[in-house]
């Protein structure tokens, strides 16, 4: 009668765990599971001479895991994290330091004034007596309203010629002054020119008598294609002129503008002061040549609307995949605002890049980045600033001679 088997265990192996039957490299079944468990505990290889008490040190955490430790510091705000020069560019999602619950502001107005806005600069109320508008319209009073939310100037201060009733009700109900043009330019430093590129030359020359009673007028002109040129050759030699393109995010004080002056002026740098104060207020301000405005227009002066399509798209693609109209339209928004500041505040970081770190090879995110590629998002952007580039270079151009009979 064969003797009944001992039952023998590994030293290694779990309370229970019998030994199996193989012998290969001299390792029982216990002692691979142990090998296994050590390894996912981060220890690295498990010795062969390794004992229970040895595994079971290893085991502890997992098994009680121990309270983490206390935060001493707060997070800091949400940055892009840089991306390490010996892995994979596609760096693990605890890289990424996220902020506080809550400190991201839900609404586009709370979007800060970028780090390359220039060196702040001395109070308006220093360098102008009275702020003017010659136009009513929807720019103007963007611009206006900013100005007016920030407390750059107070609205007894603001004068504003308007033809259009409906929008002399508007003007009125910011509680600015509202008469003739004359008067702007008798009772205001510094004058908004804010109305159709058209009629800039005609209005301008029916302004000359006032101008000359006000020699230390500054006229800013925002309309599009409009030179400095032809505002210098519309007004007294007197005059000081500007040429502006800002955007209508600067009725949430978030404007994009840039502005160019008369080369070799004697007041340019008292002019470029102002000008930079006055739209810093309400966003970004740069100073560019006046070759590069065009391309000013094309881009932030008319990007706004592509910007609202592309929300709009993205709002409709949610929509088309069950969420309601109000959330989708929400989330949109709240992507675009996020995803510009990270832009905004990680300046050395390329768009690209930032987009490669949320693209993780096979998932969902490329596979939407594939579709956009492929229905020509990128070419249709490019085309639409080099369009509106174009027309604002045409409405530059002086108008061709009449032809004759």
């Amino acid at each position: 009668m064969r003797r009944p088997r001992r039952d023998r265990r590994c030293a290694a192996s779990p309370p229970g765990h019998r030994r199996g039957r193989s012998r290969v490299a001299g390792q029982c079944e216990g002692a691979m599971w142990a090998a296994t468990a050590y390894r996912r505990a981060g220890v690295g290889r498990f010795p062969r001479a390794a004992s229970a008490a040895t595994l079971s040190q290893v085991l502890q955490p997992r098994r009680d895991p121990a309270p983490p430790p206390a935060r001493t510091s707060t997070p800091s705000p949400l940055v892009a994290p840089a991306l390490p020069t010996a892995v994979a560019p596609y760096p693990r999602p605890s890289s990424v330091v996220f902020p506080p619950r809550g400190s991201l502001a839900p609404s586009v107005s709370a979007l800060p004034t970028p780090t390359a806005t220039p060196t702040p600069t001395p109070a308006v109320a220093v360098t102008m007596s009275g702020l003017g508008f010659l136009g009513g319209g929807m720019m103007a009073e963007a611009i206006l309203r900013g100005l007016l939310a920030k407390s750059i100037v107070k609205p007894a201060d603001v004068y504003v010629s308007e033809p259009y009733p409906p929008r002399q009700e508007v003007m009125r109900g910011l509680g600015v002054h509202v008469v003739d043009g004359a008067d702007v330019i008798r009772s205001a430093s510094t004058v908004f020119v804010a109305v159709k590129p058209d009629v800039v030359p005609s209005l301008l020359a029916s302004l000359s008598p006032a101008l000359v009673d006000s020699p230390s007028t500054l006229l800013v002109s925002i309309a599009a294609g409009v030179t400095l040129a032809t505002l210098r050759g519309a007004v007294p030699p007197s005059a000081r002129v500007a040429r502006v393109m800002p955007n209508t995010p600067c009725l949430v004080g978030a404007t994009a503008a840039a502005f160019s002056l008369e080369a070799g002026s004697p007041s340019a740098d008292d002019d470029a002061t102002l000008v930079t104060t006055l739209f810093s207020a309400v966003g970004l301000a740069v100073q560019v040549p006046e070759t590069q405005l065009d391309a000013v227009t094309g881009l932030s002066g008319s990007g706004p609307a592509y910007v609202y399509t592309f929300i709009e798209a993205l709002a409709d693609g949610g929509v088309l995949n069950g969420l309601p109209r109000a959330t989708a339209r929400r989330l949109a928004a709240q992507l675009v605002y996020g995803s510009a500041k990270m832009v905004v505040e990680a300046e050395d970081v390329h768009p690209a890049e930032l987009r490669n770190r949320v693209e993780s090879p096979g998932g969902t995110t490329i596979a939407g980045s594939a579709a956009l590629e492929a229905g020509g998002l990128r070419s249709a952007v490019i085309g639409a600033v080099s369009a509106a580039t174009r027309r604002a270079k045409e409405m530059a151009a002086p108008p061709p001679p009449p032809r004759k009979e």
